[in-house]
């Protein structure tokens, strides 16, 4: 009977342990990316001329950035919750790992249909 239920268990959680490492992989690319753009690896980009342009161009790299970040703090915690569903524990960070996959923020914008099928199925 454990067994049946582990083997149900299995699929959503290969899922999210997809999501989980795709998040990871791609907040560290775009950090990585960032550094290089402000490091002047790739050349020099000019920045906008307008002050609304600017503060625009300004605050899209802020939020960029961030969203990185949050994507590659949050990406084990979605692992995490996905390796103890394949185990059947610790319910509460399944749940948690479930949710963070739905949520557009925390999961990478082409990942969408893709979030909305692991992140329901595993819940």
């Amino acid at each position: 009977m454990m067994i049946d239920n582990l083997q149900k268990l299995r699929g959503p959680a290969i899922g999210l342990i997809i999501a989980g490492s795709l998040n990871g992989m791609i907040g560290l690319l775009a950090l990585l990316g960032g550094l290089m753009r402000l490091s002047g690896i790739g050349g020099r980009e000019s920045l906008p001329v307008e002050d609304a342009e600017r503060i625009g161009y300004m605050t899209s790299t802020v939020v960029t950035y961030a969203m990185s970040l949050l994507s590659l703090l949050l990406a084990p915690v979605i692992i995490y919750g996905a390796v103890q569903m394949m185990k059947a524990k610790n319910y509460k960070a399944v749940r948690i790992a479930a949710i963070l996959v739905i949520i557009p923020f925390t999961s990478c914008c082409f990942l969408g249909e893709y979030r909305w099928v692991s992140g329901p199925w595993s819940y």
